[in-house]
């Protein structure tokens, strides 16, 4: 079984940063939807991507909620192999 680090625990939303790092939030009340979020340092309020026009939407959090940091995302081949440069890649013969 995997063992999450304590660092990627949820936590209760009152401790959220305030920095404008985007996170995770969980809405219990919304059948645990899962939202990024971030904190609008500028107009002072937390906003979420929940809708098609990206992170805009001003959102209050309710006792209750949690965020979590965004966890690592895991390495895309594709990226990893473009990223190479020429004498690194393999040059296979076919013949």
């Amino acid at each position: 079984m995997l063992e999450m680090s304590d660092a990627l625990q949820w936590q209760p939303i009152e401790t959220a940063p305030k920095d404008g790092q985007m996170f995770l939030v969980c809405l219990p009340r919304m059948m645990n939807l899962i939202l990024r979020a971030n904190y609008n340092t500028v107009h002072g309020y937390f906003r979420t991507d929940h809708s098609d026009s990206g992170i805009t939407n001003p959102t209050f959090f309710h006792d209750g909620d949690y965020w979590m940091p965004l966890p690592t995302p895991p390495e895309d081949e594709m990226v990893s192999t473009h990223t190479k440069s020429a004498t690194d890649l393999e040059i296979k013969d076919d013949a």
